[in-house]
């Protein structure tokens, strides 16, 4: 019953926070994915509620406790994840603090869905924490020290230092596994400097607890343009 009511006040708290006057949070999905059978009245928002099961090219099918529902992610849209991305942001902020839209999948989420202009759009889209486990996606940020970039089978590794100079080793697998940000952008583009003059500046997303042993995978690595003035150089 603990269990069953932590998930509630997640639930009502992402409505609240992804609602406004007039919205409508689902009963259960519409009979047809949103837009298939015509728009409904203008104005009228609809919230679904559930976990990712599939992921498509930019669509995002949901499991709510009626059944399924595919939603299409847009620029025009807010994002937020619970824990990590605490401000509601764009579609590429979102998508590299995931480390891909394919990161999604078994995520439980929240979507606010509005008729705009006679088609239904996603308005807000919101990964929720799953209750009494890690945070869904962890954030380290640092200069590159060591990288061993993955070669066929074989898994590499990347080493960082943060702003308090300590030193974080995350397993790297290959462009199946590890993806690179910004779109473009692969192994090759991150340098390693173990004095930390010419190294990369860079976050490494991971799932899980990223503190465990042995090293977590890496689920994403975005490469930042440059590193913030305000950063230090700790000494490697």
């Amino acid at each position: 019953m603990k269990g069953l009511k932590g998930i509630c006040i997640i639930v009502l708290a992402a409505v609240l926070a992804l609602g406004s006057v007039g919205t409508v949070f689902a009963k259960g999905p519409p009979a047809s994915p949103p837009g298939k059978d015509g728009p409904k009245s203008q104005g009228e928002k609809q919230g679904f509620f559930g976990n990712v099961t599939a992921v498509n090219d930019g669509n995002v099918t949901i499991a709510t406790a009626q059944g399924n529902v595919t939603i299409t992610l847009n620029n025009t849209a807010k994002y937020k994840i619970v824990r990590v991305m605490n401000k509601w942001g764009n579609l590429s902020t979102f998508e590299s603090n995931l480390g891909g839209i394919s990161a999604l999948i078994g995520d439980r989420v929240v979507s606010l869905v509005g008729n705009v202009t006679g088609t239904l759009e996603v308005l807000k889209f919101m990964v929720l924490p799953t209750p009494g486990t890690q945070p869904l996606h962890a954030h380290q940020t640092g200069l590159v020290y060591e990288f061993n970039a993955p070669s066929g089978s074989s898994t590499g590794n990347i080493t960082i230092v943060d702003v308090h100079g300590v030193h974080h080793t995350f397993a790297v697998g290959n462009s199946s596994v590890t993806v690179y940000r910004p779109m473009g952008i692969g192994s090759g583009n991150i340098t390693a400097d173990k004095t930390l003059g010419n190294s990369s500046f860079v976050t490494v997303v991971t799932t899980g607890n990223p503190e465990v042993q042995p090293p977590p995978l890496a689920k994403a690595i975005v490469l930042h343009a440059s590193q913030p003035e305000d950063w230090p150089k700790p000494a490697p």
